[in-house]
């Protein structure tokens, strides 16, 4: 499927209706291989409705496949998260996300996040396991770090819209993080963002500054919070970057490991 202009999916939409009013499903569009949701239909009699709408001229190809859960079974997502992951190690990313080919500038025009997201990936904390590391480059394995871009800017207010006050062409405004560095907090990461470790991350590097505070680098990002893992992650109205792709591992509660 085509991917979105500016955030937003107008040549070719896939939604979801017909679930729980509280499992919110956003627009999906663009390529989104391997990815996965869970819906609560507990609420509901009628069918759950899966819509595909394409206008944009390239080939289209979709696959979907659909696993009904019990109640009480023990695949079931917690409340609220649209995607679950179990195990000690994985990889999560956000949708339709295309990095730069290497070698190449830039990501393709119809890559990277949609506007208007507001989701949870969940983890399952599993058994002797107190906390979790999220890494750019496979914990050193990768030659180079995957692609991370979330970004915002000084003249965008709350809800996505330009601030009239301030003149900016479309595309322009002020970075609130430089080029090539990590955001962390609310003041740098006020619309668009990844909570990790009850953080708010943003920018083109993923940093909290807790293992580094050269925010030029990347650096891995520890979670040891009580309970299941929570990542979430919300974007505005307008303006997307790349996205993320981060790998996982659970860290054994006897290990002293903060990266």
């Amino acid at each position: 499927m085509a991917g979105p202009t500016s955030g937003t999916c107008k040549r070719d939409v896939f939604s979801v209706s017909g679930q729980d009013s509280n499992s919110i499903v956003p627009v999906l569009c663009g390529q989104n291989d391997g990815q996965h949701l869970y819906l609560e239909v507990g609420e509901r009699t009628g069918p759950v409705q899966l819509r595909v709408v394409t206008s944009s001229p390239s080939g289209h190809r979709w696959r979907v496949r659909i696993s009904q859960l019990r109640r009480t079974e023990a695949g079931r997502a917690p409340p609220l998260c649209l995607q679950y992951l179990t195990g000690r190690s994985g990889r999560i990313a956000s949708f339709n996300y295309r990095p730069a080919a290497q070698g190449q500038a830039g990501q393709p025009t119809d890559g990277g996040y949609m506007n208007n997201l507001n989701y949870m990936i969940c983890i399952r904390k599993e058994s002797g396991f107190c906390s979790i590391t999220y890494s750019t480059d496979n914990f050193g394995s990768q030659a180079m770090a995957n692609e991370f871009s979330i970004v915002n800017f000084e003249n965008e207010e709350s809800d996505g819209g330009i601030d009239p006050r301030i003149v900016a062409t479309a595309t322009g405004g002020t970075p609130t993080v430089p080029a090539g560095q990590a955001g962390v907090g609310p003041i740098k990461c006020r619309h668009d963002f990844l909570v990790l470790s009850l953080d708010r991350l943003c920018g083109e590097r993923l940093n909290d500054a807790a293992a580094s505070s050269t925010l030029t680098d990347n650096a891995d990002v520890t979670d040891y919070s009580a309970g299941q893992f929570v990542v979430k992650f919300v974007s505005n109205h307008q303006r997307t970057g790349a996205g993320f792709q981060l790998d996982f591992r659970q860290n054994p509660c006897s290990s002293q490991q903060t990266t």
